[in-house]
């Protein structure tokens, strides 16, 4: 497996959240009235959206000519390298689904269970330690973003 080939992949994945964030954007700000309030982030996700689009068919293009490339001069399998680098799928799937459900469920119902999830599944495994963590995480991330920035984050039918 070359770094070539992971870097692609990366970038991928990057771009995918992007997007995801983007689309969450778009989607959210759809019920501002004013027209003059929404003219410039409506202008700038739409060009951004255009750029990471841009970016995500290049970055395809290549993983496949790299893939092919690889496959050729050294037998290499994709899952292979799917078993190689599991946690990292595992991490990269469970942020896509945590973008997606905060704003069906909440951020924060979904941030507990992201947080636990991930902390018992990368090694944290006694509960003592597992929980208090995952409170205060949370209950840091509550302080930094509704208290001091005053940022209303995404809340769905748990919140």
């Amino acid at each position: 497996m070359t770094q070539k080939l992971f870097y692609y992949i990366r970038k991928l994945g990057f771009l995918i959240i992007v997007a995801l964030f983007l689309a969450v954007y778009y989607f959210s700000s759809r019920h501002i009235t004013h027209l003059r309030a929404i003219m410039y982030p409506r202008f700038f996700m739409i060009f951004l959206g255009a750029v990471v689009l841009w970016n995500m068919v290049d970055v395809i293009i290549k993983t496949a000519k790299e893939l092919k490339k690889e496959e050729t001069e050294k037998g290499f399998s994709l899952w292979g390298f799917m078993k190689e680098h599991a946690k990292e799928f595992i991490l990269f799937f469970s942020a896509l689904v945590f973008v997606i459900l905060s704003t069906i469920i909440g951020f924060w119902v979904c941030t507990l269970i992201f947080i636990f999830s991930l902390s018992y599944y990368f090694g944290a495994r006694k509960l003592i330690i597992l929980i208090p963590q995952t409170v205060i995480l949370v209950v840091l991330f509550y302080l930094l973003f509704e208290v001091f920035l005053k940022t209303g984050l995404p809340s769905g039918f748990l919140i």
